[in-house]
Order: C-alpha cells, then sequence, then structure tokens
C-alpha cells in the first residue's frame, strides 16, 4: 500500500460522471464522510465539502487537503477499479486524525463490500 498519486488524469471531475454516480451508484456513511462509488475500468476519486456547512473557502479547502491526504495514504488495490466520491458531510471541521479514521473505515467497508459480489 504505497502513496497514491492524484493528479489531473485520477480526478473525478465530469459532471456527467458525477452525476451518474450519484444517481447509479451506491453510498457508503460515516459519521464524517459519505462515500458514493460505482464500478468503472479507470477509476477516479473526488473530493467535496457542502457550502452551507462550511460557508468559508479556506476551510473548506482545507479539509478537502486533508480528505486527499488521507485517501492517498491509505487507499487499497482493489478499489482501483471505481470512480469515488467523498462528500464531507459534519457540520463541524474536524482535525486530520478523525478524518484520517473515516477515510479508513469507509474504505475498508468499501473493501469488504465489493468482495461480496
Amino acid at each position: 500500500m504505497s502513496p497514491i498519486a492524484l493528479n489531473k488524469n485520477s480526478t473525478l471531475k465530469s459532471q456527467k460522471d458525477i452525476e451518474h454516480l450519484f444517481v447509479n451508484g451506491n453510498k457508503i456513511c460515516d459519521k464524517l464522510i459519505c462515500l458514493y462509488f460505482i464500478k468503472k475500468p479507470n477509476g477516479k476519486v473526488s473530493f467535496s465539502v457542502g457550502k452551507k456547512n462550511h460557508p468559508l473557502a479556506h476551510k473548506r479547502n482545507k479539509i478537502k487537503r486533508l480528505m486527499r491526504e488521507s485517501f492517498r495514504l491509505n487507499w487499497l488495490e482493489d478499489i482501483i477499479s471505481f470512480n469515488l466520491l467523498f462528500v464531507f458531510v459534519s457540520k463541524k471541521a474536524h482535525n486530520y486524525s478523525n478524518i484520517e479514521n473515516s477515510i479508513k473505515s469507509l474504505i475498508i467497508r468499501l473493501n469488504k463490500k465489493t468482495k461480496n459480489v
């Protein structure tokens, strides 16, 4: 489990793909973060923080940086074939360890859920 590079090619940016993910994808939620996922040959990942809960841009950007870093360090080989969207749903900002624990648990739950399929 080495760190993965999150560059333009591995980031989910297409509005069409994101809408398809919300409509047809599956959802796993934790206390802080919800994970939307759908099987795709070349998986991509995206991170989102709602403006309603976090109106200041610098706070949203910090939370997204923390989510990206914890995903980058804790990803698994098995989830490369999925489009993933991590949505931060908590109303208050959290520190790195809380976000990392949430991301880890979502990745493990996704891995278990997709192994059974």
